[in-house]
């Protein structure tokens, strides 16, 4: 009952916006987080990101909820997770390691890098590794 009545509450904000302002928001944030890649600087904060387009940080919020599923920190971990994979993938990346993947990827810390990759992916960026890149 807890998420029906957030999500009620963030639907009932964003009506007050208009459609257009809500999807234009939308489209910069996607511009923003996923195009310029700026999920991968680790000092990304809603607010920052609320300053920077001129909005508030509740129109943010509002918009990650209906747009993205996700509130902001799981959106931007969900795209740096994304990232994190990918230079797995990548031969070029073979002898670093997990932690340091996980830096250059946004994270802050290796807990919090461990945390947010188990939490999407359902094993720790070692297993994923040893399973998937033998």
């Amino acid at each position: 009952m807890q998420k029906t009545q957030t999500e009620h509450k963030v639907r009932d904000y964003v009506f007050k916006m208009s459609s257009e302002t809500s999807e234009a928001l939308y489209l910069r944030l996607l511009e923003e987080i996923v195009v310029k890649k700026r999920y991968l600087d680790p000092n990304l904060r809603a607010s920052t990101l609320a300053k920077d387009l001129d909005t508030t940080l509740r129109h943010i919020s509002s918009v990650m909820a209906l747009g993205f599923k996700r509130n902001f920190n799981a959106a931007v971990n969900h795209h740096r997770v994304r990232h994190a994979i990918s230079l797995m993938h990548n031969h070029k990346y073979d002898n670093v390691t997990c932690e340091q993947i996980g830096i250059f990827s946004g994270f802050t810390s290796r807990q919090s890098f461990y945390n947010a990759f188990n939490k999407e992916m359902g094993e720790t960026p070692l297993a994923y590794r040893k399973r998937y890149l033998k």
